[in-house]
């Protein structure tokens, strides 16, 4: 069953329209996506190399996260995203979301960003990739992370990457 998006104003508003996931917006459409820094309670940040045979920066690091399905939540997608991805459930957790972006496409679409954050208190054993969508996992400074991750994202994200790493948020 392939997977839906609902589809928002640029202001946030969902619509009553649903769309396929891999549908193309039109005009003066968004969908919602969702990422999430993880932090160790170690002080390393959790950075995962894209699958190789991914259709969008295969082989580069990045953060976790994808799209928001539909009539889910974003926070309720970061949770799901990292346990496809990461295999480890975060449930319990305290997930706060520190910043949100409005990521302006072609033909006035887009994409609404949630960031979350949330420090965890697992071990690095504690994780298994989905090879499908994560080719390998790193555990890192967060000068490495940002060195890494950055490639793709604005300064608002890495401002709010600073916040994060500032505040110690979500520490449970």
């Amino acid at each position: 069953m392939e997977e839906k998006r609902d589809i928002y104003e640029k202001n946030g508003n969902k619509t009553k329209k649903v769309i396929k996931k891999h549908d193309k917006l039109l005009p003066g459409e968004y969908v919602l996506h969702t990422i999430i820094i993880l932090k160790l309670k170690n002080g390393n940040y959790v950075m995962q190399q894209r699958s190789l045979n991914s259709k969008y920066y295969p082989g580069k690091w990045d953060v976790t996260g994808g799209a928001v399905s539909s009539g889910e939540t974003s926070d309720k997608a970061a949770i799901r995203e990292v346990y496809e991805e990461l295999g480890i459930k975060i449930d319990n957790y305290n997930i706060t979301l520190i910043g949100k972006e409005i990521l302006e496409r072609e033909n006035n679409t887009g994409e609404i960003l949630d960031i979350y954050g949330c420090v965890i208190n697992l071990s690095e054993k504690d994780f298994k990739i989905n090879n499908f969508e994560v080719n390998d996992l790193k555990f890192v400074s967060y000068n490495e992370f940002i060195n890494n991750v950055l490639y793709n994202k604005s300064e608002y994200f890495k401002k709010i990457l600073k916040k994060f790493e500032n505040d110690n948020l979500c520490i449970k």
